[in-house]
């Protein structure tokens, strides 16, 4: 394939893969979206083997559609095209003459999108429909199990997070999708459930998941909150689990169990509502100077360039906290992102 570094008025142009963001280097096998993006990637880390690698690089009129762009395949944006004029002009040593189009904030809107069988504006509402329940919900998820279903599951959760990023018609519910997603998908089928029987479980519901059948997935989940037994009452309960916390050193996390520090989430009612009403203070005038002046303060994207797969795995093990609307707390987002049962590289 072509080359990936070059000199251009004295200075070096780079191409980095659109997945692991390390240098495409002359040597490695590489491909470019054909789509919006107008990314370039390293063959293996979009998962193309040799074989259809090189049907592709000898069919001259072969097109190809990273993921995020496949299921929308659409000319290149104004962007992208330039992009790939610039690698073309830039490898072929031709002076680079090229008019990048004016800076411009294009509204992503979910109405355009397709998800399954959800389209538009249904999405929205099945999302916010899920979003109400799974946040009242009791903890009960399992973690994410090894083997094909867990990366799978993974890699989901990578493609959603991509979308928030990418400027998709998704950018806007991206978030939503992923509270959604452990509660929907590792939602423990029952108390005496076990590895096996996650791992099936998570694989059927992707599928259902990728179908956007996500009411189906509530209606299944629902069932299975409403069968959790409440715990019997034990005056000492909540000392016990500050004394477990503790000894695990999740202070913070202890702390919610003793005095007035203990809390718990009530259902959304009239009554709740009202309280809250009642104790939420009126708003006050804003003062002048208690807003910001002048304009913002500039930053280099280079302050970003230690931020490498070392550092963000160094992080993660030292990460703690409980859950939020998702139900995951950090012990799960430590297990996606340092084990190596996942056999996956970090920065991969």
């Amino acid at each position: 394939m072509s080359k990936s570094k070059k000199e251009v008025g004295g200075s070096q142009v780079i191409w980095c893969c659109g997945t692991c963001l390390k240098q495409l280097r002359s040597e490695s096998q590489q491909i470019g979206c054909d789509g919006q993006c107008g990314k370039w990637y390293h063959a293996r880390c979009v998962k193309i083997d040799a074989k259809s690698y090189r049907k592709l690089a000898a069919d001259s009129n072969s097109k190809w559609f990273c993921s995020q762009c496949k299921d929308s395949p659409k000319q290149p944006s104004e962007v992208a095209q330039a992009i790939q004029q610039i690698r073309s002009e830039v490898e072929g040593n031709a002076p680079i003459k090229v008019d990048l189009p004016d800076p411009e904030t294009k509204s992503t809107t979910v109405n355009e999108a397709v998800w399954g069988t959800l389209k538009g504006a249904e999405i929205s509402n099945a999302l916010n429909e899920v979003y109400r329940n799974v946040v009242t919900w009791k903890k009960n998820l399992f973690k994410v199990p090894t083997g094909k279903a867990g990366q799978d599951f993974i890699e989901e959760v990578t493609k959603v997070l991509g979308f928030y990023l990418s400027g998709s018609h998704f950018e806007s519910c991206a978030m939503a999708m992923v509270m959604i997603m452990f509660p929907l998908l590792l939602q423990k089928p029952s108390q005496k459930s076990k590895s096996k029987d996650h791992s099936k479980r998570l694989a059927e519901r992707l599928l259902l998941w990728k179908s956007g059948e996500i009411l189906t997935l509530l209606r299944q989940c629902i069932k299975i909150q409403e069968r959790l037994k409440s715990p019997k009452a034990d005056e000492n309960h909540h000392e016990k689990i500050f004394v477990r916390l503790m000894l695990q050193g999740k202070v913070s996390a202890a702390l919610r169990w003793v005095g007035s520090q203990r809390s718990g989430l009530l259902e959304i009612n009239n009554e709740v509502v009202s309280h809250l009403k009642e104790k939420h203070p009126a708003p006050g005038e804003v003062h002048f100077e208690a807003l910001l002046k002048g304009p913002a303060e500039p930053f280099e994207d280079v302050i970003f360039d230690s931020i490498d797969a070392e550092v963000i795995h160094k992080t993660a093990k030292t990460i703690s906290g409980a859950a939020g609307p998702s139900g995951a707390d950090a012990e799960i987002w430590k297990q996606i992102l340092c084990s190596k049962q996942f056999k996956k590289k970090p920065e991969e």
